[in-house]
């Protein structure tokens, strides 16, 4: 048994060594070596236009099927050159998303437009009749802030209506307030200069709601200052006239208390504002008050000085 299989063996073998062999064509191995050592190789589609060629995969293998490569991308306009001033509207082959014209539209769709253009400057509001800002524009003409004048308090006490006990009644002699400089309680700023103007006062300026006047005469006395104050709503509320002295000096105020005495009956109030001599009196109506007050006060240029001062007021 054993023989006849190793006598089976050596016959198969003598059989395999009888056949011959044949070698490969060099077609054959030029197409197996993808190309390799040839010189001739083929050239992709010329013009670059279009797409990569599609792998037809390797041959001589017939157990793996050939690869038919990516498809190509469509060719660009003008031979991939940039066009003039506007590029086309649609990407051929792609999204319109990435499309940017050069001109783009100035507007921007979905939301409000802005203004093209600033202003130049931005508006001053004093030149538009308010006259809480540093100025006061009435007519053709404009009012400016006030100077510093050597002679001018730099910052003068404001008095008020004093605060009168129940029942109180005003001197029976009293006179009554009406109007000072020409101007009732209650005018407006508007109103008030062409009433100064005409009368001849001089108006220094205005600034924060305080119209300026120098050189004004009152109570039987010139005064060198002057300022009208008025509200919120522009209307007037006091009057303050300020004097300065050489020195600690009570005469003009002295006769300014016998005067207002006797026009007035004796004050209601004493003191005030750290005024050591100040009173205050009511007119008849009792709805406006006169304070008279002296004392030291900064004035702008020559150190502390002393002031008599006069405010009428509502």
């Amino acid at each position: 048994m054993k023989a006849s299989r190793i006598l089976a063996s050596i016959l198969i073998a003598s059989a395999l060594l009888a056949t011959p062999f044949e070698p490969l064509s060099a077609a054959q191995t030029t197409q197996y070596n993808g190309y390799r050592g040839n010189k001739d190789k083929p050239k992709r589609n010329p013009g670059n236009n279009g797409g990569k060629p599609g792998n037809p995969g390797k041959p001589g293998n017939p157990g793996k099927p050939g690869n038919p490569g990516k498809p190509g991308k469509p060719a660009k306009p003008d031979n991939g050159r940039r066009p003039g001033t506007t590029r086309p509207t649609g990407n051929p082959g792609g999204s319109n998303f990435f499309n940017r014209p050069q001109n783009r539209p100035t507007g921007n769709p979905g939301a409000p437009s802005k203004p093209n253009h600033k202003p130049l400057h931005k508006p001053n509001p004093g030149h538009h009749g308010n006259p809480h800002y540093s100025g006061y524009h009435y007519g053709n003409h404009y009012y400016c802030r006030p100077p510093q004048r050597p002679y001018r308090p730099c910052h003068p006490p404001v008095w008020s209506m004093p605060h009168l006990r129940p029942g109180f009644r005003p001197h029976p002699g009293a006179v009554t307030l009406s109007a000072i400089f020409g101007l009732n309680f209650g005018i407006s700023i508007q109103a008030s200069l062409p009433i100064l103007n005409t009368g001849g006062y001089f108006i220094d300026g205005i600034h924060n709601n305080e119209l300026y006047l120098r050189n004004v005469f009152q109570a039987n006395f010139y005064w060198e200052d002057a300022i009208i104050r008025f509200n919120n709503y522009q209307q007037m509320t006091n009057v303050s006239l300020y004097n300065r002295t050489y020195g600690y000096d009570t005469g003009r105020y002295n006769q300014l208390y016998r005067y207002l005495s006797d026009s007035y009956g004796p004050p209601v109030q004493t003191g005030g504002n750290g005024f050591n001599m100040s009173y205050t009196w009511v007119d008849y109506s009792g709805r406006h008050y006169i304070t008279l007050a002296y004392g030291p006060m900064d004035s702008f240029d020559y150190g502390q000085q002393y002031y008599t001062i006069l405010t009428y007021g509502i």
